[in-house]
């Protein structure tokens, strides 16, 4: 049985791991290999980009583009329907690796 001194070092651990976890992600840490590899026909990260019908370039190219041209690539591409089904996918796979 752990006693109160590991207990409190696991707590402090997985607190160190929650803040890591949750501040800004960007897409590309997001949508890494691995995701990708697993969730859709590409075998990297970069042929999903490198493919898209839309530039990703900036924030700003992101936010232009039209939420159906997203899901219509991500249908087309992936096990997902939607952009938004996609992106919570990628952000609980990306918190989970904080817990292993």
């Amino acid at each position: 049985m752990p006693t109160f001194n590991n207990m409190k070092d696991l707590m402090k651990a997985m607190q160190k791991k929650a803040d890591q976890a949750s501040g800004n992600v960007s897409l590309k840490d997001l949508l890494n290999d691995q995701f990708i590899k697993k969730h859709s026909d590409f075998d990297r990260a970069q042929d999903f980009f490198d493919k898209a019908p839309f530039t990703l370039d900036s924030e700003d190219d992101f936010e232009k583009i039209e939420m159906s041209v997203k899901d219509g690539y991500v249908r087309d591409h992936f096990k997902f329907q939607t952009w938004d089904e996609m992106i919570t996918a990628a952000g609980k796979e990306y918190v989970a690796k904080f817990f292993k």
